[in-house]
């Protein structure tokens, strides 16, 4: 949970809220273990919320996300084992919705994608390449028609091509990093680097979205830092172009 103060694109300062929630759902967690290699298959639910006042970027994403992952075996000592320090192959499945804070704006989506998992390698796991994922992905969904939203609701207006009640046909790229880079410790403190990039390209419309944040943690203490974040356009569902600063107070539960 991130609370704080933006500066918005109309130079205005606003507070802003995020909210970031993932837990596995163990009953549906499954592992096969075949010739060749170990086959996982896993759900959990995943909400993130962000909203703000005046016109701070905000969203509100919902959905059920589920990997399929491949793991090559090896064997140790006549064993046969899962490889720990192979490459191997995840895909991932998602349901759910995005809107906006108000839902003026509703979207359905089903999305389907690829992981590379490449992070055990052994020349990856110091370095920059450990720390990070990339993955790309096809969403497809349907834009609720619903009717006009009062003014006081409007907020940030939907920017995207895409018009109510019309499929939705999407090509998406992530780039994260999994966890922040370490650029001074001291203790149980210390500074890091944050920093994801993501783009949409809007195939039945023929646009481009994106959605770009980099910015610096002050780590103070076990689960609390303080977050000094620039975000570039807003990302789904309203692809709201324009920038805004951030400065957030982060707690992990």
């Amino acid at each position: 949970m991130a609370l704080g103060t933006v500066r918005t694109n109309a130079e205005a300062a606003a507070m802003r809220i995020a909210i970031e929630y993932a837990e596995s759902l163990g009953d549906v967690f499954r592992v096969r273990s075949r010739e060749g290699g170990v086959r996982i298959v896993d759900f959990s639910p995943v909400v993130t919320l962000e909203t703000g006042e005046a016109d701070a970027f905000n969203r509100v994403i919902a959905k059920i996300h589920g990997n399929v992952i491949w793991v090559p075996d090896t064997t140790i000592a006549g064993v046969r084992t899962p490889c720990g320090t192979c490459f191997f192959h995840v895909v991932t499945m998602a349901g759910g919705i995005e809107a906006d804070r108000a839902f003026d704006d509703v979207n359905v989506l089903l999305e389907g994608g690829w992981v590379p998992w490449y992070q055990n390698l052994p020349g990856a796991r110091r370095g920059v390449l450990g720390q990070s994922t990339f993955g790309v992905f096809l969403q497809a969904g349907y834009k609720a028609d619903l009717p006009d939203p009062a003014p006081d609701t409007l907020g940030v207006p939907d920017a995207s091509e895409e018009a109510p009640g019309s499929a939705l046909f999407r090509l998406k790229a992530d780039l994260a990093l999994t966890r922040p880079i370490a650029l001074v410790e001291f203790g149980r403190s210390g500074l890091a680097f944050l920093g994801r990039a993501t783009g949409w390209l809007d195939l039945a419309n023929g646009a481009a979205y994106h959605r770009v944040e980099a910015g610096l943690r002050l780590k103070l203490g076990e689960g609390e830092s303080l977050d000094f974040v620039y975000q570039d356009g807003s990302g789904a569902p309203n692809f709201n172009p324009g920038e805004q600063f951030s400065a957030s107070l982060v707690i992990t539960f």
